[in-house]
């Protein structure tokens, strides 16, 4: 099976949270957020081969300009949750972004399949344009569909844990999904792991923030799961 024909049950969540109580806070991480992802994970046999990406800058002292954070190799293990997480008032390091693969990406590669499940975590809340965010974080989820689990509950769950304002679902596969005439506003000429906030959602502008949250037309192309 190649990457891109793999299908997934699909899921993104728009969220707002508590300042301090983002996931990737080293707190929120291990109290909530990573036992309910090891939950999800584990319905893959390649739980032990699970591999995370994270970006983060350190900026620089009297400058506009920062440094990415080298983590090395980060693995779904404690000793890597303690390496990238980030202390509830953390001031050295900016989260970007993370993304986890299950199994990671070299894995995939040596048996040419898209990912058994994948997740990323966008922080919107490092917007050029912070004033404008109608949502602080983005969560992507991705479950193939022939683990003959689509995890529905669990993510109804983390939604709830993560204040989300809505969590949507859709069936699609791993590579591009062109359909502009089923719904023109949401946008999905990459692979799933290229989802990100900007460019997503089609109006006025390619940024997402731009649109007012509840002009966002997510009917007929999603079907919500949490949030009204």
């Amino acid at each position: 099976m190649s990457f891109d024909s793999r299908k997934y049950h699909f899921y993104l969540l728009f969220a707002d949270t508590t300042k301090g109580k983002e996931p990737w806070t080293k707190t929120e991480w291990t109290r909530s957020i990573q036992p309910l992802f090891d939950k999800i994970i584990k319905h893959s046999t390649y739980y032990d081969k699970t591999g995370l990406g994270v970006l983060a800058y350190t900026p620089r002292p009297n400058s506009e300009y920062s440094d990415e954070v080298k983590f090395g190799k980060l693995r779904w293990n404690e000793k890597s949750f303690e390496k990238w997480t980030f202390a509830d008032e953390e001031k050295d390091r900016e989260f970007h972004v993370l993304d986890c693969w299950t199994p990671m990406r070299t894995v995939c590669e040596k048996i040419d399949s898209a990912p058994d499940i994948y997740f990323s975590i966008w922080n919107e809340q490092q917007h050029p344009k912070k004033e404008k965010i109608k949502f602080d974080f983005l969560m992507v989820i991705a479950i193939a569909e022939e683990l003959n689990y689509k995890g529905t509950e669990d993510i109804i769950e983390l939604s709830k844990i993560l204040n989300a304002k809505k969590t949507v679902y859709k069936y699609r596969r791993w590579g591009s999904v062109h359909d502009p005439e089923k719904n023109a506003q949401w946008s999905f000429i990459n692979s799933i792991q290229d989802t990100t906030p900007f460019g997503i959602y089609r109006a006025e502008t390619l940024d997402i923030h731009d649109t007012k949250f509840e002009d966002l037309k997510f009917e007929p192309y999603w079907t919500t799961i949490y949030g009204s």
